[in-house]
């Protein structure tokens, strides 16, 4: 009986190669790592310098507000650190669009507001205030407790809240409608219908204080 062979026959799809370490690749990934903690240093340095740091403020049209509190609004905004490494002062890093937004939201008494930079370390807030027109008071004038009131300009738009509030000399809107800072309280339609009748009343020596509107109207 023949003996068996103990032959193997590997083919070159069944060997392994492997990967040898390669000390210039290591080199090039130390030196990357190296390069890129090098530049985060850097920016993180020149973004500190007090040269390109926010310091002046300068606030135009500001009559009724004071231009401290919109100040201190703004370097409440720009203070902090960015991951607690970049400042917000950064004189690149203040975003204008959000400082706008930022100061509509906290002062309802301004109708437009522009932030521009001018650089190295200034920016310029251009303020344009809410004309007044009168107050608008939710639900009729003999509700118990008295309805919230409001100073509204002359688009309707409610932008200060008035306590203990009594339309004696000033025009009222009184209506079921909610109102809310920031937002049209009385449309600019009914704004403008009370002084055409006001007008009209002038002449029989009738003086308009108020105009209550219902729910079915």
């Amino acid at each position: 009986m023949p003996a068996q062979s103990r032959i193997v026959y590997l083919t070159k799809s069944g060997k392994v190669r492997q990967k040898r370490f390669s000390p210039r690749r290591a080199l090039f990934w130390l030196a990357g790592v190296f390069g890129s903690a090098v530049l985060a240093a850097a920016l993180a340095y020149l973004a500190n310098l007090p040269q390109i740091r926010l310091k002046n403020i300068e606030i135009k049209g500001a009559v009724s507000l004071f231009k401290d509190d919109i100040e201190k609004e703004i370097r409440g905004y720009a203070s902090g650190r960015i991951l607690s490494i970049l400042p917000r002062d950064n004189f690149l890093l203040v975003s204008s669009r959000g400082l706008e937004k930022n100061l509509a939201a906290k002062f309802p008494q301004v109708s437009e507001i522009s932030v521009r930079k001018k650089f190295p370390t200034t920016l310029v807030v251009d303020v344009r205030e809410r004309v007044f027109w009168g107050a608008y008071c939710q639900t009729p004038p003999a509700a118990d407790p008295a309805p919230p009131c409001f100073y509204i300009d002359t688009r309707g738009v409610a932008y200060e809240r008035l306590s203990d509030f009594k339309g004696l000399i000033i025009p009222v809107i009184y209506s079921p409608a909610e109102a809310a800072l920031g937002n049209v309280a009385a449309p600019p339609d009914i704004l403008s219908f009370f002084d055409r009748s006001k007008e009209a009343l002038a002449g029989l020596d009738i003086s308009l204080l108020s105009l209550a509107l219902g729910t079915s109207t």
